[in-house]
């Protein structure tokens, strides 16, 4: 299961949390996430959330990198 879809799925499971959730990633903000994500990321060495997952993988974290934009499970990283 990838990010998105774990996020996705703790929307539909209902409660306080649940509830907001899946208002947020349903309406407007789960649409421009992206967007946000790059601006936020525009004054960073970074440049962008590209820059941003190709300086994980460079730095040998390609494999959770990909299980978190994959339907998988989510590999784990450690500090």
């Amino acid at each position: 299961m990838g990010l998105f879809d774990s996020l996705g799925a703790l929307g539909q499971g209902g409660g306080l949390f649940g509830g907001l959730l899946n208002s947020v990633l349903s309406g407007g903000l789960g649409q421009n996430l992206p967007a946000m994500l790059n601006s936020a990321l525009a004054g960073t060495p970074y440049g962008n959330l590209d820059g941003l997952l190709e300086q994980l993988k460079s730095a040998g974290l390609g494999e959770q990198v990909t299980s978190w934009l994959s339907n998988g499970e989510n590999l784990p990283i450690s500090a």
